[in-house]
């Protein structure tokens, strides 16, 4: 397949920081994919490749400050092994992706995007309750285009719990980050610790 992508209103124009000289995105598009599925699982293993001619790509300049400019070529290209189905009384939800993100024109890997990264998910029901829990892993990427600043790879736990109280409704929590890791998706940008969420959800059944 082809594609083609106009930068954005704020890529273009926005105050003190947009880049009017922006040339649009395109790129051409491979993909193959073997697929299994039964009542209960599917899986499936997908190799991509994926070449992109002035990718908008946004980067600190030597004052910190943030600007838009077009990678001349890039090459996206990777493996997808993903899982969903049932095991027992659990559902599971996996997926990993081992791909190579280079800028072509300089020989680099790409901004914030890591080679590997990986998802495991898990959740039961007991009556009108539902429990789980998903383990999300990232190896390292770079901060810069010339892959100097390092950005360490991380594993985040994330737990949640759901009770039915009606058809329609029903209260929620969620646990994020439980074991309060230390990690950093942009550098100089904080991301949140341990922290909580509760709530109640509305879902009209018609």
């Amino acid at each position: 397949g082809t594609a083609f992508k106009a930068p954005t209103f704020n890529d273009l124009y926005w105050p003190g920081a947009g880049n009017p000289d922006l040339k649009p995105e395109n790129s051409i598009n491979r993909e193959f994919a073997l697929h299994y599925e039964t009542e209960k699982h599917h899986a499936s293993l997908t190799y991509y490749l994926n070449k992109v001619s002035n990718l908008v790509e946004w980067a600190p300049n030597s004052s910190g400050l943030w600007f838009p400019a077009n990678v001349a070529q890039a090459r996206l290209s990777g493996w997808t092994l993903a899982y969903q189905g049932n095991v027992a009384d659990f559902r599971i939800n996996a997926s990993l992706d081992l791909q190579d993100p280079e800028n072509t024109s300089q020989q680099k890997i790409l901004r914030y995007r890591a080679r590997e990264i990986a998802k495991f998910g898990i959740s039961r029901d007991f009556g009108s309750f539902t429990v789980g829990g998903e383990i999300l892993a990232s190896g390292k990427r770079y901060n810069d285009t010339a892959n100097t600043q390092e950005l360490q790879a991380y594993e985040v736990v994330n737990l949640h719990a759901s009770y039915r109280v009606a058809r329609d409704w029903s209260i929620f929590a969620h646990a994020n980050n439980v074991f309060d890791r230390e990690y950093v998706l942009v550098s100089n940008y904080a991301t949140p610790g341990a922290n909580v969420f509760v709530g109640v959800r509305f879902s009209p059944q018609l």
